[in-house]
């Protein structure tokens, strides 16, 4: 299977301290990838480089066979969309307002939308289940049903690939697998790439196919969930004991707290 992203031994470092140090990797087209590991692990900077946000100081990216040095921010905006962690809206913008700006790279020098751009807003809420609240201001939706107008946004850009930063950081646990469950479906059904970070071993590990276990800004483990997800490479990682069970074929991961 060809690759969708590949990064070669990519290096990123802020003000001298390396974030991200030596990584390597190599995503499928179609597949979902979840990025995990401990606080400053690296995974938002791997985000940011594997997007085009930064530049690699060494190293390369590619998306789709191609050097992202050698690629436009048009072009990477029409490759790749991105969800971040959370969503800052200052103006009151409707929802179909928002997901329309996911159609920016597609537009011509005047800005303007046309019916091309309506209709692909209009799919993107149609798939992300926000189509019944179009005209409804961002500011007044739930957590959970912001998230999944920014999922549509990014669904607007008609992108082949989606990363995605901790998308589910500041949802309760309903919403939290709601909005994975939609990710996984349009990655299954639309044929999307997906790579997410996440600081929640147990989603990671219900819905990517692969996981990459990040330490110091380098690949501590990679593989399977059932690979990664084990009690000791857990423990080198964390610095942190845990007890890995089994839950209808997926690994779940508890904390063993000291003198309980």
């Amino acid at each position: 299977m060809s690759s969708a992203i590949r990064a070669e031994k990519v290096v990123f470092s802020y003000e001298g301290k390396p974030a991200v140090a030596g990584v390597s990797l190599d995503v499928p087209r179609g597949g979902f990838v979840s990025l995990i590991g401990p606080n400053g692990s690296g995974k938002t900077t791997l985000i940011r480089l594997l997007s085009g946000y930064f530049r690699p100081q060494e190293g390369k990216v590619e998306i789709l066979g191609r050097d992202t040095a050698r690629m436009s921010r048009r072009e990477m905006a029409r490759t790749v969309a991105v969800v971040p962690q959370e969503t800052t809206v200052t103006f009151p913008f409707t929802v179909e307002e928002i997901v329309l700006m996911g159609r920016f790279p597609h537009l011509g020098p005047y800005g303007f939308e046309g019916e091309n751009d309506v209709a692909a807003a209009r799919e993107a809420m149609r798939l992300t289940d926000t189509l019944a609240f179009a005209s409804r201001y961002v500011q007044d939706l739930s957590g959970g049903e912001r998230q999944r107008v920014i999922i549509a946004r990014a669904l607007a850009q008609g992108a082949a690939i989606m990363l995605l930063d901790e998308p589910t950081a500041f949802l309760d646990i309903r919403h939290q697998v709601e909005v994975a469950a939609l990710v996984r479906d349009l990655q299954r059904e639309r044929g999307l790439t997906v790579v997410a970070a996440s600081h929640d071993l147990n989603l990671a590990a219900a819905f990517a196919d692969t996981l990459v276990l990040l330490k110091d800004g380098a690949v501590f483990a990679e593989g399977r969930p059932s690979a990664v997800l084990t009690e000791d490479v857990l423990a080198g990682a964390y610095d942190q004991e845990v007890y890995v069970g089994d839950c209808h074929g997926q690994p779940f991961v508890v904390p063993r707290f000291r003198g309980a």
